[in-house]
């Protein structure tokens, strides 16, 4: 039986929207950070999303993802890979509490540039508001 290997990447640099960021870790510190922001999903639960830009309210039911309903509501959301590997789908949080269900968002991405990959990540409180 052949002993599951751990691919690690030493140094990532990711482009989303504008945004360009380099990640740069040691396998040891991409370990840890991998082990520490394991994903626990939740029951999903409706939330509301509002759009900065045109004060726009969109509900988002709990068998729905948000990426759904932005691109139904008619904003071009990219969803260019099946479950949050592309980072496409990002959206900026301005206001609100994420429920980061992706293991491939860099930290840094999520709490210094507020992005949430919109086709996994859910809403923790009652309501986001989005840089769109």
């Amino acid at each position: 039986m052949t002993e599951p290997r751990l691919w690690v990447r030493v140094s990532d640099k990711y482009r989303i929207g504008n945004d360009s960021v380099a990640i740069e870790a040691t396998a040891t510190e991409a370990t840890a950070t991998a082990a520490a922001t394991a994903v626990t999903i939740t029951e999903n639960k409706p939330f509301e999303v509002e759009i900065r830009s045109s004060g726009e309210i969109l509900q988002v039911p709990a068998d729905r993802t948000l990426v759904e309903v932005l691109q139904q509501s008619g904003l071009p959301i990219p969803r260019n890979c099946p479950r949050s590997f592309c980072g496409g789908c990002a959206v900026t949080v301005l206001e609100g509490d994420v429920e980061h269900r992706d293991t491939s968002l860099p930290d840094q991405l999520r709490n210094e540039m507020g992005k949430m990959l919109s086709c996994v990540s859910r809403a923790k409180s009652a309501r986001l508001v989005l840089d769109l």
